[in-house]
């Protein structure tokens, strides 16, 4: 019964995810792949309005019960009304020419790899969970810990987050309120859930990453930027540990996914606006998803402005605002009302000038940096220049707003975490090994997206 009560579970996130995504999906260019983009884009927008409901209803009801699955019910009959009166002639095209076949037809060698990859990364991961059921530090110490606080908590459960301000009362509560949502399903607490939470986010996070490079530069280099991430042995671990960036990163991805996707389509606001949903879950998941969210905003935009020579019409910023609004509003609520004050920021006072005076930190910070951005990255980091020298680089792809605007915002998202590191009020040392390679993980899987956008196709793509 507890199986299928999380199965169940997770196919009502589905049914919340679908008919969004299949709405806003509008993708001529997604081609044979836009079944699976629908299906990568519904897990995350399902999971995230599912915890966005439950964190609401529990506001409104006063802790933790089982009324938020009537709100869901009424939702998704909603969301598939609404879907069924309004359909494109594109989205009905797009779905009919994808086969698995095809793959193993066009990359034989490359979909073998891959196939093979996936099971070993598999295996690997259930026994790394198997290993640690409770996760790492971060997993108990954090995310579970406060979903049992707030699952037990009764009509105390808001004093959750100021009550033990040494578990960071200021995190966003995506984690926390998936875990009792799936907890309340099954009618009591599991470590089954957190679990299968972590397993759907990492795999998720590699089925978006193949089927959106597979849509836009073609099936082998969505197959190359599977590899690669399957690759890197830390993003398999700390999926396995249950820590939060693996799900951050998942939704980083899917927003640069999604404006990606809409240059492909000359704009389509449908997917400017799933960008900013997906971009606002970031937010939801971890502080770094705020950040993420402004930068990635402002720098599409900056971008686009830039090549069209003048400011670009404002219906493109206003529909990413639209799509993050709902979530945004639930964020500002908990930021202000529930949570208690961001410790780096609070603790900041006269010795910030001195350490920003301090060059021995800065050097420290960049050693560390290039330190665990080979460790994070590993033999992937080692290979991709490699890989760019022998398919040639595309360097035009870096003119597009979200090829370009991409590439800014991790820039900025670098410089963003390198602040923080520099006036960290924290041990240096310790904040560093702590902290640094699971903000760099974060943005990997963007990263492998960016890439390979701007790597030739050519070499190993079939046409469409």
């Amino acid at each position: 019964m507890m199986s299928l009560a999380l199965a169940g579970s997770l196919v009502v996130t589905a049914l919340l995810g679908y008919p969004v995504a299949s709405f806003l999906l509008a993708v001529r260019g997604a081609g044979s792949n836009s079944s699976w983009l629908k299906l990568w884009f519904s897990v995350g927008i399902g999971l995230g309005v599912a915890s966005v409901i439950f964190f609401l209803c529990t506001l409104a009801t006063g802790s933790v019960n089982k009324k938020f699955i009537i709100v869901e019910a009424l939702a998704v009959i909603a969301l598939f009304a609404v879907r069924a009166r309004i359909k494109t002639h594109s989205q009905r095209e797009a779905s009919q020419r994808f086969s698995i076949r095809a793959l193993f037809r066009d990359h034989p060698l490359l979909m073998s790899l891959f196939c093979g990859s996936l099971v070993l990364q598999v295996f690997v991961w259930v026994l790394l969970t198997l290993q640690s059921p409770h996760g790492w530090w971060d997993a108990w110490g954090f995310w579970n810990m406060r979903a049992r606080f707030i699952f037990r908590a009764g009509t105390r459960w808001k004093e959750t987050f100021s009550a033990v301000e040494t578990i960071h009362g200021d995190y966003p509560a995506f984690m926390q309120t998936s875990i009792d949502r799936m907890w309340s399903y099954v009618g009591g607490e599991t470590l089954a859930a957190p679990a299968l939470l972590a397993f759907v986010f990492t795999f998720a996070t590699v089925g978006l990453l193949v089927t959106t490079l597979a849509a836009l530069r073609g099936r082998g280099q969505g197959l190359m930027g599977g590899l690669f991430l399957l690759s890197t042995p830390l993003f398999i671990r700390h999926g396995a540990i249950q820590f939060a960036d693996v799900p951050v990163g998942f939704f980083m991805l899917a927003a640069v996914a999604a404006l990606n996707l809409a240059d492909e389509n000359s704009g389509n606001r449908g997917l400017l606006a799933m960008a900013g949903v997906l971009a606002s879950l970031a937010a939801w998941t971890k502080n770094e998803g705020l950040v993420f969210l402004i930068v990635l905003c402002f720098c599409y935009w900056l971008v686009d402005a830039i090549q069209q020579r003048r400011l670009p019409s404002m219906s493109g910023p206003l529909m990413f605002v639209a799509g993050a609004l709902p979530v945004l509003l639930v964020l500002i609520y908990f930021k202000t009302k529930l949570a208690t004050p961001n410790e780096l920021v609070a603790a900041q006072g006269r010795d910030t000038i001195v350490k920003l005076k301090t060059f021995s930190r800065y050097i420290t910070i960049g050693e560390a940096f290039v330190e665990q951005a080979v460790r994070v990255k590993s033999i992937p980091l080692l290979v991709l220049p490699v890989y760019a020298c022998f398919v040639g680089v595309e360097w035009s792809q870096i003119r597009r707003p979200a090829v370009g605007g991409t590439l800014l915002a991790l820039c900025l998202m670098l410089m963003g975490y390198f602040a923080v590191f520099l006036t960290t009020p924290v041990d240096l040392h310790l904040h560093l090994s702590g902290s640094l390679n699971r903000l760099l993980l974060q943005l990997w899987p963007t990263t492998l997206l960016l890439f390979f956008m701007v790597t030739r196709k050519e070499v190993l793509s079939a046409e469409y």
